[in-house]
């Protein structure tokens, strides 16, 4: 990249204060290069050659004879607010002027470390870049125009579209910044480094007729605007604004005051599913009991209604009351009906009937 061909290493986004820049190349003589890179992808038309149904937006016409084609940037409608159609480009070229001036930059901590830990001799460690008594390392700025297409003979900034732009980059030339502009060319798809291209700029484009006042109102509009910000808004963490203070007393009072107002009626919540399952559980387990002490009968005394009877009776024993006559009802176990004095069973005997009787029997004895 002519003339600034050999370079040790290169760096992306670095940053110097309040400017970050594209790239940093370290320079094989010394020095570092702090290169931004915009891209162009319109150019002009000769007067008369704009094709019919094209829109006007976007659209600037050369009158100079012999017609060169010559790529544009920036190109578009101003932003009404301000005047001007891209503040962010403004805002790199007029920084790129102040780091021009200064000659010297203070490498940020990532940028430090890599310059220490590089080969080769020289006074600012291993990388061969030398650094003076504060820190501040030589540097040259310079920004690199990628023209993506082949047609163009020339670059110049759009003054027909961004006045403000034009007279900053011509400033910036002014005070040292590299202005490049390269061609790219197409080949089946891919794209090849192309050619280096004039850079040239309008007849009345001047560096020092840059309004200071307006510029002043770009760089605040680019500050403030939000759709400038918006990646670091979202990186950042939302914090909810502070409250005015109040006194504790009127504090409470508003308090109360608001509870009241507002307060809704209160209305009994429903239980939650868990307990109505449990309470369901334990109704259902009330009657399958109830049905099987109803139904246990003698053959059915050993479960849980002869338990229950055999409980009743002893308590009423030992009480010395007589207990309450309950009415006998054959019980029904797996479809065989029982006798109610517990003998044989009513469809057959053998001895599963009389071991069944036995059982009622005794358990009737017993109680």
């Amino acid at each position: 990249m002519s003339p600034h061909p050999s370079y040790r290493r290169v760096l992306r986004q670095q940053t110097f204060g309040s400017t970050r820049v594209d790239f940093v190349l370290e320079r094989e003589g010394g020095g570092l290069l702090l290169l931004e890179v915009k891209n162009v992808v319109c150019a002009d038309y000769p007067d008369g050659g704009v094709p019919e149904g094209r829109s006007k937006v976007g659209v600037y016409t050369s009158p100079a004879k012999p017609y060169v084609r010559t790529a544009i940037f920036p190109h578009g409608a101003q932003k009404k607010a301000i005047g001007v159609v891209s503040d962010r480009a403004i805002k790199h070229l007029h920084e790129l002027t102040l780091l021009q001036r200064q000659g010297a930059v203070q490498p940020p901590p990532r940028l430090a470390a890599a310059l220490s830990s590089g080969g080769g001799g020289g006074g600012g460690g291993g990388s061969g870049v030398t650094v003076d008594a504060d820190g501040r390392v030589p540097a040259q700025a310079a920004v690199l125009f990628v023209v993506n297409r082949p047609d163009c003979e020339a670059f110049r900034p759009c003054h027909e579209a961004c006045p403000m732009l034009a007279r900053v980059l011509r400033r910036a030339e002014d005070a040292g910044v590299a202005v490049l502009a390269y061609s790219i060319d197409w080949e089946g798809g891919k794209a090849f480094w192309g050619r280096r291209l004039p850079v040239v700029y309008g007849a009345d484009v001047s560096g020092a007729d840059v309004d200071e006042a307006h510029l002043a109102r770009v760089l605040e509009f680019n500050a403030t605007d939000p759709r400038t910000h918006w990646k670091a808004d979202r990186r950042s963490p939302k914090t909810s604004p502070a409250k005015p203070a109040k006194s504790k007393a009127a504090e409470t009072t508003a308090e109360a005051e608001a509870i009241e107002a507002a307060a809704p009626e209160v209305e009994e919540s429903p239980k939650p599913k868990g307990k109505r399952r449990a309470a369901n559980a334990g109704k259902h387990g009330e009657a399958v009991a109830a049905g099987i002490e109803e139904e246990g009968g003698g053959a059915a005394a050993g479960g849980i209604g002869g338990a229950k009877k055999r409980g009743s009776k002893r308590a009423a024993a030992a009480a010395g009351t007589p207990a309450p006559a309950t009415p006998e009802q054959p019980a029904r176990r797996r479809g065989r009906a029982v006798a109610s004095d517990g003998g044989a069973l009513l469809d057959g005997g053998g001895p599963a009937a009389a071991a069944s009787g036995s059982r009622a029997k005794r358990t009737r004895t017993r109680a």
